[in-house]
């Protein structure tokens, strides 16, 4: 009996624990508003390439307000990218593919941004494109990076952490030390993505050390996860992440939710002009 016992006590004090953990990381119910007209709003949603909920999606986009929204996954048919441009955004990158290899951006009308896609670095099966965005900050450029990192399942072939490792080498002080498609060396970067990657793995630290910051843990002492290995459970993981160069105030990072999609979104507020 005493067995019985301990083992219905710790099982409580378990789905407790993970209850506390999943409600403290819920995204609030409705975005919070930019602080000033001069704040600008970086996003990050991975569509999931099996999305339906086309309308609700878009209608979220919306909500959120992004100055710079990099989709993740973007099949083509997942996000509608007619009802966004009703809505004032224009799309700055357009590279669907089937299953999970597309990316899109789409920015505010008044946004002056150039994009482009490039191959990741590290070879392999799962090798995904990286989007990059291209714009004006306070008079300097700024670039940002869109990345989707292999999971980290044997057909991938362990190529998760090169990946992350070979991304973050390309900048130093929060700045890019080569040219990187339209990104050219001496930007401030920021790099945002599904990095499949939990915040106390190795990986994460490559971009702390490249001098960046992870947004939503510099601003919230609440976990963000954003994603969860099955469809009917919250999520309770954190893998999606906005790693912010130190010289770029950030104001504010929220998570958010995506209809259809077995991840929520993050965003980043930054202080400038664009």
């Amino acid at each position: 009996m005493k067995i019985v016992k301990w083992i219905t006590t710790i099982v409580t004090i378990v789905i407790a624990a993970v209850s506390v953990w999943i409600l403290l990381g819920l995204p609030a119910h409705k975005a919070p508003l930019k602080k000033s007209a001069e704040t600008l709003r970086i996003g990050l949603a991975n569509l999931s390439f099996e999305n339906k909920r086309i309308r609700a999606l878009s209608e979220i986009v919306k909500e959120i307000e992004p100055d710079l929204l990099i989709g993740l996954e973007w099949t083509g048919n997942n996000l509608d990218l007619a009802a966004l441009k009703h809505y004032g955004y224009k799309t700055i990158l357009d590279a669907p593919q089937k299953g999970t290899h597309g990316i899109c951006i789409i920015g505010k009308g008044n946004l002056k941004a150039r994009a482009t896609a490039v191959q990741s670095p590290v070879r392999g099966p799962c090798r995904m494109p990286i989007g990059i965005a291209r714009f004006q900050l306070n008079d300097n450029p700024l670039s940002v990076l869109g990345v989707h990192a292999p999971p980290p399942i044997r057909a991938c072939r362990n190529t998760t952490e090169p990946t992350l490792k070979a991304i973050a080498s390309w900048v130093a002080d929060g700045r890019l030390q080569q040219h990187i498609g339209i990104a050219q060396k001496g930007d401030l970067v920021i790099i945002m993505g599904d990095m499949n990657t939990l915040p106390f793995q190795p990986a994460i630290n490559y971009f702390k050390n490249a001098g960046m910051r992870d947004s939503y843990s510099n601003t919230n002492w609440r976990p963000g996860p954003t994603w969860s290995p099955v469809s009917w459970f919250p999520a309770f993981c954190r893998i999606d992440y906005i790693f912010v160069p130190t010289q770029v105030g950030i104001l504010n990072s929220q998570t958010f939710n995506l209809p259809g999609s077995d991840h929520r979104g993050i965003f980043v507020d930054i202080e400038g002009k664009h």
